[in-house]
């Protein structure tokens, strides 16, 4: 177990699939921290805007799962890194800036094709981390350990 997990998310369902993991790591008393790369267009007529025009959704999705994890009583916080930079490279610095033990991200089952011409920020991220990485693919999350969707209120 670990006192200091970083959850590498883009706000995707495989993301959410290392989330569990994430969970699973962390020490009782740790802290959970949630880490998204909002990557940016660094020149152009686009400079400044995010590479992925959902990215306001995607935000909102991490910080509502934030919320739950909060409301089970998870110290878990959010880091969003807006930067034209390569995501792996921004989570590599959050990792080191944060204190952590451990990232926990998802493979995202991409093609190798497709890793080879986009990148993998996964796959970057082994090479870079100064922490230990588990990547996650998405059909690794058993069924019946599941990410409650939204806090019951009373």
């Amino acid at each position: 177990m670990y006192d200091t997990v970083v959850w590498a998310t883009d706000g995707s369902e495989a993301a959410e699939a290392a989330l569990v993991h994430a969970r699973a790591l962390l020490a009782p008393g740790g802290r959970l921290f949630a880490v998204h790369c909002d990557q940016r267009f660094a020149a152009g007529r686009a400079g400044g805007m995010s590479v992925h025009p959902d990215d306001h959704e995607r935000v909102e999705r991490i910080r509502a799962r934030v919320d739950v994890l909060r409301a089970e009583g998870i110290d878990a916080r959010m880091t969003v890194v807006r930067t034209p930079r390569s995501a792996a490279d921004e989570i590599a610095y959050a990792c080191a800036d944060l204190g952590a033990d451990v990232v926990v991200c998802t493979t995202r089952g991409a093609t190798a094709l497709s890793s080879l011409v986009l990148g993998s920020v996964t796959h970057r991220l082994l090479k870079i981390s100064p922490v230990p990485v588990l990547a996650v693919p998405p059909q690794a999350v058993p069924a019946r350990q599941t990410v409650p969707e939204t806090v019951a209120t009373a």
